[in-house]
């Protein structure tokens, strides 16, 4: 933890923050788009630090109300496509992947503080056809671990992060050593990933079925409920690709397809994309040419920062957040940016 994140959750209000918002008001600054990207709220442990804890969701969410204007994402990608200052800061808030406490625990709180929400899906993890790449390394470790006599695994069947794994399967327990084989996964070809993940899964035993915890993730008919329930539905890919570690056509069909899925269940326009992991070398021109083609308006990466009129509406920045108490978000809020990085 670094210590400036040390000292903002340490306080009940962040000095340096309460500074920084006093100073912008002082100087009469334009506003800023802040778009804010979640994954889970759930008081689960969770390994990857993408989780929040409804009580800390709470909070976050009274700080929000407190210190900017919420609105619905798509109503802040129109404000930024007018191209005129902003007269004051614009906040959304986003949950990638389609986790299902986004329904059950996210939305009741949001619906108390009357705050709007997007939130992109994958439509295979809908399916059930398999889970988030993080989730299916904690099963495939848990079972190698409870095993007591973890297989040996060597670098042909595991490709370029053998050793990550071997070091991961030599200490049990250690979720620390399993982020970094996920870390590392993520840069490999997309035909790569899933030959490591199928083969972690084998040895393991957890390779069919791919059954999803109870409640882990949405089903479609959740999706619906979200939509009624006026949560903006966007798309997040088929299969969670990276898009530039697959093909162009693959690229397309995994746009395409997602957002003609996501239309016909919730009968409703899909307009919004979020790049899978999200990061600048994660998609190219090619992919944001082929949103707008399709019909999308607006995607959001994973590069931290914030939007200003002008900015380009396929590539919108957002800031991550973590279980982060309300001091230190109102932090990241204040400075426009992250005290840490939060995984994508």
């Amino acid at each position: 933890m670094s210590a400036l994140r040390a000292v903002a959750d340490g306080v009940s209000a962040t000095p340096l923050a309460n500074l920084t918002w006093r100073l912008r008001k002082s100087r009469r600054k334009s506003g800023r788009a802040l778009v804010l990207m979640y994954h889970r709220v759930s008081s689960e442990p969770d390994y990857l630090g993408m989780s929040v804890t409804p009580e800390r969701f709470e909070e976050q969410m009274q700080l929000l109300r407190r210190r900017t204007r919420v609105v619905p994402l798509v109503d802040l990608v129109g404000k930024l496509g007018r191209q005129q200052p902003l007269e004051e800061d614009l906040t959304a808030i986003t949950f990638d992947d389609g986790y299902r406490d986004n329904l059950e625990t996210a939305l009741p709180i949001l619906e108390r503080h009357g705050l709007p929400a997007t939130v992109f899906v994958t439509t295979d993890f809908l399916d059930d056809k398999t889970l988030p790449d993080g989730e299916r390394l904690r099963q495939a470790f848990e079972h190698l671990w409870a095993d007591g006599s973890a297989p040996a695994l060597t670098s042909d069947a595991t490709g370029s992060i053998a050793p990550a794994i071997r070091r991961a399967l030599a200490k049990p327990g250690s979720f620390d050593a399993v982020r970094e084989v996920r870390q590392k996964l993520k840069h490999l070809p997309a035909n790569e990933i899933e030959r490591v993940m199928a083969t972690l899964e084998q040895r393991s035993g957890t390779a069919e079925p791919k059954s999803t915890p109870a409640g882990l993730m949405l089903h479609w008919h959740e999706v619906r409920v979200l939509a009624a329930r006026g949560v903006e539905i966007g798309s997040h890919t088929v299969s969670h690709a990276i898009l530039s570690r697959v093909t162009d056509s693959v690229a397309a069909r995994e746009l395409r397809e997602s957002k003609q899925r996501l239309e016909e269940a919730t009968g409703k326009p899909v307009v919004g994309f979020a790049y899978p992991n999200g990061q600048a070398t994660d998609f190219s021109q090619t992919h944001v040419s082929a949103l707008r083609q399709l019909g999308y308006v607006y995607a959001c990466s994973a590069v931290r920062g914030i939007n200003r009129p002008g900015s380009d509406l396929f590539r919108l920045r957002r800031i991550g957040v973590g279980n982060h108490s309300a001091a230190l978000l109102d932090l990241k809020l204040a400075l426009g940016g992250p005290v840490q990085p939060c995984a994508a």
